[in-house]
């Protein structure tokens, strides 16, 4: 190693110069300018297809509006309100009118539609329970009819009829 101050030859290893007292720097490697050159790889060498561009750019594709809020329609009605509907149920709870205010409302022509659409489907649900009602009360007759005349086979019970 030389001494960048005086020029005198120092060993290796030395961090000072011994004649000047000057700091000696070690010195660094560079690297060659180019690169080493890479092999050649093609597709006899990996098995692969060599790359071949598009043969046209990218051509980005029109943009359209997605989100268009459709027009008001004229033919909607306002919705029933809350108070509306607590009077609806509270006449609901007079008897006889229970029965009767439901056809009004569901086939009525000046009743809101979600008024008369709710009362069509409250009088289908309510000739199911009658129906079910029905069946239920001749199933339980049935039941107790024969019953009563088993009973009455093992004298348990003298039935007038």
């Amino acid at each position: 190693m030389v001494c960048q101050n005086c020029g005198t030859a120092c060993a290796d290893g030395t961090r000072v110069c011994p004649n000047c007292g000057t700091v000696l720097v070690a010195p660094t490697y560079t690297a060659p300018q180019q690169p080493a050159p890479q092999p050649a790889y093609t597709a006899s060498n990996y098995g692969q297809p060599s790359y071949t561009p598009p043969a046209a750019p990218y051509a980005p594709q029109p943009q359209t509006n997605v989100y268009v809020q459709s027009p008001a329609r004229a033919d909607l009605e306002e919705p029933m309100t809350v108070k509306e509907w607590m009077i609806t149920w509270l006449l609901l709870c007079i008897p006889i009118a229970n029965f009767i205010l439901p056809f009004v409302w569901a086939f009525d022509s000046s009743t809101k539609k979600s008024k008369s659409n709710f009362f069509k489907a409250y009088l289908i649900w309510m000739l199911i329970g009658v129906v079910v009602g029905i069946i239920f009360s001749i199933i339980m007759a049935v039941a107790g009819i024969s019953l009563a005349g088993l009973a009455d086979a093992y004298n348990f019970v003298h039935l007038p009829f």
